[in-house]
C-alpha cells in the first residue's frame, strides 16, 4: 500500500497547484519537516527527533512533556482529546518566490516521532489530521506579510 501523501511528489512547489494532504502519517510528517522551533542551539534536526522519540517512550507518570506518547499512539492511534490537529507551516523562499524553503509544525513533535518509530518498526501507520498554513521568510511572519510578499 502506498502511503497517503506519496502522491504529493511536488510537495513544496506552489507554482504547480496541488491539494495539500489533509491526513499524513507520522513518518510522512517527520520526513517532510525541515524546520523546528524545538531544535536547540548546536543541534541538528536528527538530534531533535532522537530526543522526542526517547521522551515519547517514557511513561506518562514521569510528568515529562511528551512522555507516554508512544504508548498512547500504539494503543489508540491518533486521539483527538490529547492530540488535536497538527498545524503545519510552509515557509516561502523569499518575496515573489512561491517555492517552499522550509516545512515545520508548531506542536506534536513527540506524537510524530512516536508514530514514525512505530511505522518504521511495525509498518503500522498512524494518520494525523493536518492543517496547513503559508508563511513568509520565516515561521513567525504574519498572514498579511505573506500576502504582501506574494504580490
Amino acid at each position: 500500500m502506498t502511503a497517503l501523501g506519496a502522491q504529493f511528489t511536488d510537495f513544496h512547489n506552489f507554482d504547480k497547484p496541488l491539494q495539500l494532504p489533509m491526513l499524513m502519517t507520522g513518518k510522512e510528517l517527520k520526513d517532510q519537516i525541515t524546520e523546528s522551533g524545538d531544535i536547540l542551539p548546536g543541534q541538528f534536526l536528527s538530534d531533535m527527533w532522537a530526543g522526542k522519540s526517547e521522551t515519547s517512550k517514557k511513561p506518562l507518570s514521569s510528568g515529562i512533556p511528551g512522555s507516554g506518547s508512544r504508548e498512547s499512539i500504539q494503543r489508540e492511534g491518533w486521539n483527538p482529546p490529547e492530540g488535536g490537529v497538527i498545524r503545519a507551516k510552509h515557509v516561502l523562499g523569499g518575496p515573489g518566490d512561491s517555492n517552499m524553503a522550509d516545512f515545520g509544525v508548531e506542536d506534536g513533535h513527540h506524537r510524530i516521532a512516536a508514530a514514525a518509530d512505530i511505522e518504521e518498526e511495525t509498518g503500522k501507520q498512524t494518520f494525523f489530521p493536518v492543517e496547513h498554513s503559508l508563511h513568509g521568510k520565516h515561521f513567525y511572519q504574519s498572514e498579511s506579510d505573506v500576502k504582501n510578499s506574494l504580490g
